[in-house]
C-alpha cells in the first residue's frame, strides 16, 4: 500500500475514498470524484472501474443529491470518475457501494460548498438521500485503516471494530456532508394557511370510503378486528381535521373488506370443485456481488403454487375485470387551472396506471390461479382503486376552484423535471436487480407511457407516471433493507423548505399521513415518504421557475 500512496496524485475538486472488496479477505481503496456543472440533467461516468452496478447507481446519485439540495436536476450535469489508487481493484468490485459517497460529493457542490476535506465512505444511496446497507464493511474498513486514514463512514447498523480507526454510522447524506466540513443551511417556513384549508377536500373522500366499508361489512355480516381498527384510526384522525390520513385509513379498511367479500364469493364458486394444484419450477439467480447485500435474492424468482379454477369462477373474475376496466380511461379536466389541480390530475393518472397493472395481473393465468386468497386480494385492490380514481377526479375540480392555490410557473419545465427524475430513478433501480426480473418490472411500462405522455403534451399524465416510476424504483431499492431515514430526517426538512415557495397539496397531505403511520406502521410510513418527497421536489421546481 505504500507504493500506491507514493504514486497516487489526487484530482482537484470534490473527491473521496471509495473502498472496494477485491476478495473475501482483501479490500482496496478507489478514488471517486464528482463534478457538477450547469446542464440539462445528464449523468456521465468515467474511469477504468465502470461496473454496470456502479454506472446505474450514479443516476440515483444525481436524483438524491438534487432532491436533498432542493434544486432541479434538469439544471445540472453530473460527471463521476472512478479510479484505483494503484492497487488491483477489479471491474466487478466497482459496484454501487460508492454511490453514497458520490451523492455526498454532488450535494456539496449543489450547495456551493468547498471540498477541502476528503472522506472515506461506503454505502448505497437511496432515492431520498438515505444511505442503504452494503456488504464487506469489515474488509473495507481494514483497507481504509491500512491506507492511513483516521475515520470511515458506514451505513447505520453496519459498524465494525478496527483498531486505530473510527468507524462512524450515518443514515443520510445530510450526515455525511458534515464530515466534509459543510453544514447545510436551508430556509424554513411555516405551513401556509391555504394548505390547511385545502385539506377539507378529503373530508368527503373519507366519508365516502368509510361508508362504503361499513356497507360491505354489513353485507358480509362478519366482524374483522383489523378492519375495525382501521376505521377507528380513520375516525380519530378525522376528528382532528386530518382528512387525508382519515381517508387513507378508511381506504385500507375498504381494501380489507373487499378482500373478504371476494373471498367469500370465490369460495362459494369453487365449492365442490376438483381444484388441482402444482408447483412451478423457477430458474435460480446467477448474479451476485460482494459490494451489495441481498437484493438479488429478494428480487429473484421463487416457487409458485398454482391452482386451476372452475369455469364459473374464471367467468366471475373476467366479468369483474370488465366492470372495473372503464376506470382506467377517465380523463380529468381543468388540470392546469393551478398547481394543485395539476397535482390532483397527476394522481388520477398515477392511479389509473396502478389499476391497469392490477387488471393485467388478474388476466394472467399464472397469477390468477395462484390461490383464492391472492385473487380476492387483487380484485379488492382493483375495486378500491377504482373508487379512489373517482374521488381524485372529483378533487381536480374542487382544487381548480380553490382560492389561494399557487399558479403553475412553466408546466413543460416542471414536467421535464418529473420525467428526468423518473427515468434516472428507473435506470438505477433496474440496474440493481437481475435481468430476468428487470425485464418484467412494471417500471419499464411506466417509463414508456411517461415519455409518450410527455411527447404528446399530456404533462399531468407524464408527472403522474413519473411519480409511479420514482415510487416503485424507491421501493425496489428499499427492499435491500432500510430504516425510517427519509420519513424522519429528509422529508421534514424538505417539507419545511418547500413551504417557502410553491406549497404542494399532495406532499402536505401525504406528510400528515406519514407522521400518523410512524406511530403504527413504520415500514408503510417510509414507503409513502417517497411520494411526498417527489411532489415536494416538483413544487420546489415550480417555485424555482416561477421566480426566473
Amino acid at each position: 500500500m505504500t507504493l500506491a500512496v507514493s504514486l497516487y496524485k489526487p484530482p482537484a475538486g470534490c473527491w473521496g475514498y471509495a473502498p472496494a472488496v477485491i476478495s473475501k479477505t482483501e479490500g482496496a481503496l478507489s478514488n471517486l470524484s464528482a463534478t457538477v456543472t450547469l446542464g440539462t440533467g445528464k449523468v456521465y461516468v468515467g474511469g477504468p472501474l465502470l461496473g454496470n452496478d456502479f454506472q446505474g447507481s450514479m443516476d440515483g446519485t444525481a436524483v438524491a443529491s438534487s432532491i436533498v439540495a432542493g434544486v432541479p436536476m434538469t439544471l445540472h450535469n453530473f460527471l463521476f470518475y472512478l479510479n484505483d489508487l494503484g492497487a488491483n481493484v477489479t471491474l466487478n468490485a466497482a459496484g454501487p457501494s460508492g454511490s453514497g459517497l458520490a451523492a455526498t460529493l454532488a450535494l456539496a457542490q449543489l450547495l456551493n460548498g468547498t471540498c477541502t476535506k476528503h472522506i472515506a465512505m461506503t454505502g448505497m444511496i437511496g432515492l431520498g438521500g438515505e444511505i442503504l446497507p452494503v456488504g464487506g464493511v469489515k474488509v473495507k474498513a481494514e483497507a481504509v485503516k491500512a491506507y492511513g486514514l483516521s475515520f470511515f463512514l458506514v451505513p447505520q447498523n453496519e459498524t465494525v471494530k478496527v483498531k486505530g480507526l473510527e468507524v462512524i454510522p450515518i443514515s443520510t447524506i445530510l450526515d455525511s456532508i458534515r464530515y466534509m466540513g459543510i453544514t447545510p443551511h436551508f430556509k424554513v417556513c411555516g405551513t401556509p394557511k391555504s394548505l390547511e384549508e385545502s385539506a377539507t377536500v378529503f373530508k368527503s373522500h373519507y366519508e365516502r370510503l368509510y361508508n362504503l366499508t361499513e356497507e360491505v361489512i354489513a353485507k358480509l355480516k362478519v366482524v374483522s378486528p383489523d378492519i375495525q381498527n382501521q376505521l377507528r384510526y380513520a375516525k380519530l384522525v378525522a376528528s382532528e381535521g386530518r382528512y387525508y390520513a382519515a381517508a387513507s385509513y378508511a381506504f385500507t379498511a375498504l381494501i380489507k373488506a373487499y378482500t373478504e367479500y371476494y373471498k367469500e364469493i370465490l369460495l362459494n364458486l369453487t365449492k365442490g370443485s376438483n381444484i388441482t394444484s402444482t408447483v412451478t419450477v423457477t430458474v435460480p439467480l446467477n448474479k451476485t456481488g460482494s459490494n451489495i447485500t441481498n437484493i438479488h435474492k429478494i428480487h429473484g424468482m421463487h416457487p409458485i403454487k398454482t391452482i386451476k379454477l372452475p369455469p364459473k369462477a374464471e367467468k366471475f373474475i373476467k366479468d369483474e375485470i370488465t366492470k372495473i376496466k372503464k376506470y382506467t380511461q377517465i380523463k380529468p379536466s381543468n388540470c392546469y387551472a393551478n398547481y394543485w389541480s395539476l397535482e390532483a390530475c397527476a394522481a388520477v393518472y398515477n392511479r389509473e396506471f396502478r389499476l391497469s397493472r392490477y387488471l393485467e395481473r388478474l388476466s394472467t393465468p399464472q397469477f390468477t390461479n395462484s390461490s383464492i386468497t391472492n385473487i380476492a386480494s387483487l380484485l379488492a385492490l382493483a375495486k378500491a382503486r377504482a373508487v379512489s380514481i373517482t374521488l381524485w377526479n372529483s378533487a381536480v375540480q374542487q382544487l381548480a376552484d380553490m382560492d389561494g392555490a399557487p399558479p403553475i410557473s412553466n408546466i413543460k419545465k416542471v414536467s421535464k423535471e418529473a420525467v428526468t427524475i423518473g427515468l434516472a430513478a428507473a435506470k438505477y433501480a433496474l440496474s440493481m436487480i437481475p435481468l430476468k426480473v428487470a425485464f418484467t418490472s412494471p417500471i419499464n411500462d411506466a417509463v414508456d407511457k411517461m415519455y409518450q405522455a410527455y411527447v404528446n403534451g399530456n404533462y399531468a399524465k407524464a408527472i403522474g407516471l413519473a411519480a409511479y416510476t420514482y415510487e416503485n424504483a424507491a421501493d425496489t431499492l428499499m427492499s435491500i433493507g432500510n430504516s425510517t431515514a427519509v420519513a424522519e430526517k429528509i422529508l421534514p426538512m424538505v417539507m419545511e423548505r418547500s413551504y417557502c415557495g410553491t406549497p404542494s397539496f399532495i406532499a402536505y397531505n401525504y406528510y400528515g399521513y406519514v407522521n400518523s403511520l410512524l406511530k403504527t406502521d413504520k415500514l408503510s410510513a417510509e414507503a409513502l415518504s417517497y411520494t411526498a418527497l417527489f411532489f415536494a421536489h416538483l413544487a420546489e421546481t415550480n417555485a424555482f421557475f416561477l421566480h426566473k
